[in-house]
């Protein structure tokens, strides 16, 4: 979903619908835009090392990761919420640009590189630098997929990796099924690893860009999935002075009522914050989130009012 978040003193106020993005039973959430902050709610933010900021998808500078290839990473450190539990099912989405060669690269991994070592799983570049990712069960049994896309283009493509519990694997390249297997296990794949995004667990370190990470605690559907390939993130850092007016072109409505007008106001204040919906009848299914800058949700309501008017004072913060 689009975000735009607007810097209020030491509030971030997040606006979550510009654009209808899947959130639900989504445990990370990764923007990439000057840092590793998770934005999901869950607090999994990640340490970066090495990697530096550069230019997404989208031209927009400081807004997506380069890997050098040598020793950068961004480490989230072990949660239960990052394991994959009996009868659950993972969904990952990235942005990846390879800049020259990536074979037998990880770019999403909690593995230790040895295959043997227990229940794990990595997403990556298999050994002619097409989409892989493996997965190992309990007992030592896994399942490997490999694609057979070409992404030695200079471009950036947009991976979708589903593991559907006891059904099958599935990855997506730039909305489009490239490579499905099925499977019968239905256990856990859980272990004690830090969750690794640009290397895996013998130093396969990832060269190129990466973006936008996302993950799931359910299979995403295709129309899902085609909703995440036409994302278009815009989250911007905005002094405010007075009132913020976000003219807002809205995804999977019609014309002429696929345009509505916010209004965040005012700025500064000390007791309450106003976002006024403008036309909320035409923002069906749409929903606002309020971040602090902890990363955590302090705000969440369906768009289903004119106005919502928030107590700062509940969450503790003013400006």
């Amino acid at each position: 979903m689009k975000k735009t978040i607007f810097t209020l003193s030491i509030m971030a106020i997040s606006t979550m619908g510009i654009a209808q993005i899947p959130t639900a039973g989504l445990i990370l959430d990764l923007p990439l835009n000057g840092d590793a902050k998770d934005i999901s709610g869950n607090n999994l933010n990640g340490t970066v090392s090495n990697a530096t900021l550069t230019t997404d998808r989208l031209g927009n500078a400081n807004s997506a990761y380069y890997f050098n290839g040598t020793d950068a990473q961004i480490s989230i450190t072990n949660n239960t919420a990052l394991n994959i539990q009996t009868g659950q099912s993972f969904t990952f989405s990235f942005w990846i640009k390879h800049d020259g060669n990536n074979f037998g690269k990880y770019i999403i991994s909690k593995y230790g590189g040895v295959m043997g070592q227990g229940a794990t799983y990595t997403l990556g570049t298999d050994d002619q630098g097409d989409t892989y990712s493996y997965y190992e069960f309990t007992g030592g049994t896994y399942m490997e997929n490999r694609g057979t896309k070409d992404l030695h283009d200079n471009k950036w493509h947009h991976i979708v990796n589903i593991f559907s519990s006891g059904n099958s694997i599935k990855t997506y390249v730039d909305n489009v099924l490239e490579v499905s297997n099925n499977i019968t296990y239905s256990g856990a794949i859980s272990n004690s690893l830090n969750l690794l995004i640009g290397n895996g667990g013998l130093s396969q370190y990832y060269k190129g860009s990466i973006d936008n990470v996302k993950i799931y605690n359910r299979v995403i559907n295709t129309n899902e999935i085609t909703q995440l390939f036409n994302e278009s993130p815009c989250m911007k850092y905005i002094s405010v002075h007075d009132t913020l007016i976000i003219n807002a072109v809205l995804t999977g409505v019609n014309p002429p009522n696929n345009t509505n007008t916010i209004k965040v106001y005012p700025n500064p204040t000390n007791t309450s914050i106003t976002i006024d919906n403008g036309n909320f009848s035409s923002m069906v299914n749409y929903s606002v989130k309020i971040i602090n800058s902890l990363s955590q949700t302090v705000f969440q309501s369906v768009v289903n009012q004119k106005q919502f008017v928030i107590n700062l004072n509940t969450f503790g913060a003013k400006g």
